[in-house]
């Protein structure tokens, strides 16, 4: 069978390939230069597309962990307090002002207008080392290299209602009696995160128009943007409350008091919380001894509130200083920079501490015996027995302590009920993430 002719030339693939009828080569030439050319486009734009969508997500995930780290220094700069913490940015009031705010930025160029929930009713500090309550306009970040800035205001009803609070659906414990919705200029009480009544031994967010000795929830807002890249995070964050203070002193077994001199007061030292029993255990088991007492009531109290120490302890360690041998002679902390510290002798026999002074939070899982002369200001919890034996000098506890059982053997002792140095050393310690959302 003779191949396919037109116009005489043969149409056999190998003619053509042989070029023997040139003008159908060409165009067949013509047409795979055209195939292979839009196979290669396609494929530039898609490698092209490729590139750019990876460079967006590249950049997506920068700006991303940029707001991160903005998170991050706030968190830091929460601790502490304003008379003793460098770079310390929370609330000057103690009395918690609804309408507080506070900016961290690593650039002076930023404008109200790049804050979509800026007030004017808002106190909008941005604080330095040399004003907690400056407003002008300036870089304070300890990051002035990386492009962010972030927003700290106390979590209010407001705040929670537009997350969804609702009196039948609440996120919070509302205690303050009103119930109608807030606005942005009026935006309720500040929400707290502790002990909301007396009865209470474990911590939940709530209201309250009475004098309380627990930490509001902040809300952090960190922007950042980077080469068109932009990423918003929006956590809430909390103190730890501590342990409920029932009285001065807790135990939640016996007290025996056989010392020279013991006084326990519940009186608040600073004035700033309503006073406490002297003490409160869950056991009618109190040998008074040459014991004096003060607070409401002014004696010791008994109840069936009781505190899980080793739960307590658990939840106070994280960041501490782990001590692994006793402590004598030794000053633990400062005024100024309370320290959270840690020991387990559970297996190994007792822990001893003697002529020592510390400031902030001592955790001891097991027994402790203190040696005097011994001074501490802040909270002492301990899972044992707590000895304190004050015969070569005074023990003076300014603070709380929290214990399974104590045993005064001899000596003087003083445990003095003290919210602000509580406190003081709660605040040192790391805050918690509560809530985490993505806004952008």
């Amino acid at each position: 069978m003779k191949p396919e002719t037109r116009n005489g030339c043969s149409l056999g693939i190998f003619n053509i390939l042989r070029g023997e009828c040139q003008g159908i080569a060409l165009l067949a030439a013509l047409i795979l230069m055209t195939i292979v050319g839009l196979m290669g486009t396609s494929i530039l734009i898609a490698t092209s597309t490729e590139i750019s969508i990876s460079g967006n997500y590249r950049r997506g995930k920068e700006a991303f962990y940029l707001a991160e780290a903005g998170i991050e220094e706030v968190r830091a700069r929460l601790r502490g307090s304003s008379s003793g913490t460098q770079g310390f940015i929370g609330d000057p009031e103690s009395n918690y002002n609804s309408q507080w705010s506070a900016y961290i930025l690593t650039s002076s160029d930023w404008k109200p207008l790049d804050d979509e929930s800026y007030s004017e009713r808002s106190t909008n500090y941005i604080p330095t080392q040399s004003s907690q309550t400056n407003t002008a306009i300036v870089g304070n970040s300890f990051q002035t290299a990386l492009p962010y800035w972030v927003k700290v205001r106390h979590k209010t009803e407001y705040e929670a209602e537009n997350h969804g609070h609702r009196p039948g659906s609440p996120h919070y414990l509302d205690s303050d009696g009103i119930l109608k919705k807030h606005t942005k200029g009026k935006r309720g009480n500040v929400i707290f995160y502790g002990y909301p009544t007396n009865d209470s031994t474990m911590p939940i967010e709530f209201t309250t128009t009475r004098i309380t000795d627990v930490f509001p929830v902040e809300m952090l807002t960190a922007h950042a943007t980077l080469k068109g890249a932009s990423s918003v995070i929006e956590v809430e964050v909390i103190h730890h409350p501590g342990p409920r203070t029932l009285g001065a002193l807790y135990a939640r077994n016996g007290v025996s008091l056989k010392g020279t001199s013991s006084t326990i007061t519940g009186v608040d030292n600073c004035g700033a919380a309503s006073s406490r029993a002297p003490v409160y255990n869950l056991t009618p088991s109190v040998t008074i001894g040459n014991a004096t007492f003060q607070g409401d009531p002014p004696g010791p109290s008994q109840g069936p509130l009781e505190i899980d120490m080793p739960s307590t302890i658990g939840s106070l360690r994280k960041g501490a200083r782990l001590l692994t041998t006793d402590q004598i002679g030794v000053t633990l902390g400062s005024s100024t920079d309370p320290w959270t510290v840690y020991t387990d002798v559970r297996n190994t026999g007792m822990f001893t501490i003697q002529n020592t002074v510390g400031f902030g939070v001592l955790l001891v899982e097991g027994h402790v015996q203190i040696k005097g002369p011994f001074n501490w200001h802040g909270l002492m919890v301990n899972s044992g027995t707590l000895i304190l034996d004050g015969s070569n000098g005074p023990i003076k506890i300014g603070g709380g302590v929290w214990s399974d059982q104590v045993t005064h053997l001899a000596g003087e002792l003083s445990i003095i009920y003290d919210s602000c140095a509580i406190k003081t050393s709660l605040l040192s310690r790391p805050l918690t993430i509560t809530q985490w959302r993505q806004l952008m």
